[in-house]
């Protein structure tokens, strides 16, 4: 029994000697920030954020799709739209990573089975007068970005949301771009940045950086950050 207990201490032993050894990627650490969005474009196939000290390229499927519903009859519905989640990489192992959704709020009537299946809409009950804390997404929404809501007690929304993976980088004609894409008003974000934890290992500049033609302005973003 003695040796035993003897050879398990040893194999424990061993597993944490081993496992000192592995060295794991210490873990991005999160700054939060703010952007600016003051111009917006299409290009190929490319949608352009225009930012203070960032621009932000994305791919414009999804903003299409926001097109589409904004053109359809459910334009009326559209309460406001703001961007509720926004992530920067900035480490060794995603330079210049960026993740953004798009989150547009709609009124419950005239919603169809169709326009669900279609914008893959999410039901949104809310009532204020509950004392069950309300959806976070609700919160995301009426902290400065649809103060409409504050009179809202007890109603039924829909709400659309539209994802989209690109890249951080700079625009070399970005002062040029801004005047033919600049939007009525700028748009403020939050922006939640990933870094490396060592500060040597930080990567705090835009790496990447290119020349694109503006083929549009982008103006119904406008819409879907300062609603209707």
């Amino acid at each position: 029994m003695k040796r035993w207990y003897q050879t398990v201490a040893l194999g424990l032993s061993i597993l944490a000697l081993t496992a000192c050894a592995i060295k794991f990627p210490p873990m991005p650490v999160m700054e939060t920030s703010q952007d600016e969005i003051r111009g917006a474009f299409s290009s190929s196939d490319k949608l352009y954020l225009i930012g203070r000290a960032r621009d932000y390229e994305l791919p414009i499927a999804p903003f299409e799709r926001y097109k589409q519903l904004a053109d359809s009859h459910l334009r009326e519905n559209i309460v406001c739209g703001k961007i509720t989640t926004a992530r920067l990489y900035a480490t060794a192992e995603k330079p210049n990573e960026f993740n953004a959704t798009y989150s547009v709020l709609l009124k419950g009537n005239n919603v169809t089975p169709a326009n669900i299946e279609t914008y893959k809409l999410k039901r949104l009950d809310i009532d204020t007068t509950d004392s069950v804390a309300e959806p976070n997404i609700w919160y995301k929404l009426t902290d400065g970005g649809c103060p409409q809501l504050g009179h809202v007690k007890k109603e039924s929304f829909y709400i659309a949301y539209f994802s989209a993976q690109g890249r951080s980088q700079f625009l070399r004609n970005r002062e040029q771009a801004l005047n033919q894409s600049r939007l009525p008003q700028p748009l403020s974000m939050i922006v939640e940045k990933y870094v490396d934890p060592l500060p040597k290992a930080r990567n705090n500049s835009v790496t990447d950086s290119a020349e694109v033609a503006v083929k549009a302005p982008f103006y119904l973003l406008g819409i879907m950050f300062g609603g209707v």
